[in-house]
């Protein structure tokens, strides 16, 4: 198994879609690299971050705040509003 395998495993694996063969062959490259652990679980951590924030929707006051941080137009022309 090279890099790019073991990230296109480990997408699947964040969406629980492993096979126990390709399960077992990930285990095995990550026990060989341990340097990828990190970026694993980097990538679980956002992927869990991501979970929490499904059910969230942001107050209608965000966009303005965002917009005007950012100084792109506000209203719903604006490409950002259509975002929130």
């Amino acid at each position: 198994m090279n890099i790019e395998k073991a990230r296109e495993l480990i997408t699947h694996r964040l969406n629980d879609e492993l096979t126990e063969e390709e399960t077992r062959e990930l285990n095995e490259y990550i026990t060989a690299h341990p340097e990828f652990k990190e970026e694993i679980d980097m990538l679980e951590a956002i992927w869990n971050s991501l979970d929490l924030l499904a059910g969230e929707t942001a107050a209608p006051e965000m966009g303005d705040e965002l917009e005007r941080a950012l100084g792109t137009p506000r209203g719903p022309d604006s490409t950002l509003y259509h975002y929130i």
